[in-house]
């Protein structure tokens, strides 16, 4: 069972920056792991739209959910599921059709006037990891990143601050600025199971988590570290709050007093944006 070849942990803090201004957490993450697949997605709301974090975790779990459904379906055919050589993808194309339809019922659900529940509820990037016995597949619609063993990829940013959301594909009409194929899921990666070792999946925010590598964490002497460690360390899947307990530790605020000037002095959070990441390993 695949399930019992990897291991997987996650975690999330609100962004410095968000938390300043009143506004909570927008990001989400969901995984399913079954005897025949697994599958992790992270989503990052709007930070613009009101209310983006409702839909960032009602969609994080839609399409967890789906694509662990449909998976099923095929069976596990490695050819079902690898990406031809130009789209559309069938299984990918149907799977994103099932995730339109099963948003487009929560929105009807709440309110005749579709377009500002989907624009106040519903934008959210997604960077998701589908893992079968067979074949390995990390997918996205907008910005965020990956790490594939050593290997890292960010997706974005995009004109404007302005990435495709899946909510977009709600709208009686899409934005003319967006192009349509920015909307479907982007394979970045399609790769034999048996290669990967370890697979990290994040927010936009954790490029931030990478780039204070060697500073201190706020209040300590210790280093926020490499991101390696989040697959590398041990105690990140003993423990499965030690992810957010982490980046809670990254982010907070310290004060200190200089006792020479008897002034304070504040140690701020490095994570000014918000800061989601699954990590999966293979089992030792």
């Amino acid at each position: 069972m695949i399930r019992d070849q990897f291991e997987i942990a996650g975690g999330t803090v609100i962004g410095t920056d968000h938390a300043k201004a009143g506004k909570n957490n927008q990001d989400a993450f969901c995984w399913i792991a079954s005897d025949n697949a697994i599958v992790a997605v992270v989503t990052d709301g709007c930070s613009d739209a009101p209310h983006s974090e409702v839909g960032a975790k009602i969609g994080a779990r839609i399409i967890a959910e789906t694509v662990s459904r449909r998976v099923e379906n095929y069976n596990n055919s490695i050819t079902a599921l690898l990406p031809t050589p130009y789209p559309p993808y069938p299984f990918w194309e149907n799977t994103y059709s099932e995730i339109l339809s099963e948003s487009g019922n929560i929105v009807t659900a709440l309110g005749v006037n579709k377009k500002q529940i989907i624009l106040d509820y519903f934008l959210f990037t997604v960077v998701g990891v589908l893992i079968t016995p067979w074949t390995t597949i990390i997918f996205s619609i907008g910005d965020g990143m990956i790490f594939l063993n050593t290997e890292s990829e960010k997706n974005g940013p995009y004109p404007n601050n302005a990435p495709p959301y899946l909510g977009y594909k709600l709208l009686p009409k899409t934005p003319t600025s967006m192009d349509p194929e920015m909307l479907q899921f982007k394979i970045l990666r399609a790769i034999d199971t048996k290669d990967p070792d370890s697979i990290l999946i994040g927010t936009d925010g954790v490029e931030n988590l990478v780039s204070f590598a060697e500073k201190n964490m706020p209040g300590k002497s210790e280093k926020v570290g490499p991101i390696s460690q989040f697959w590398q360390d041990d105690r990140y899947f003993k423990n499965p709050d030690m992810i957010r307990r982490k980046l809670a530790l990254t982010n907070r605020t310290v004060t200190k007093i200089d006792w020479e000037s008897g002034k304070a002095i504040k140690e701020h959070g490095l994570l000014p944006d918000d800061t989601t990441l699954v990590v999966i390993r293979r089992k030792k």
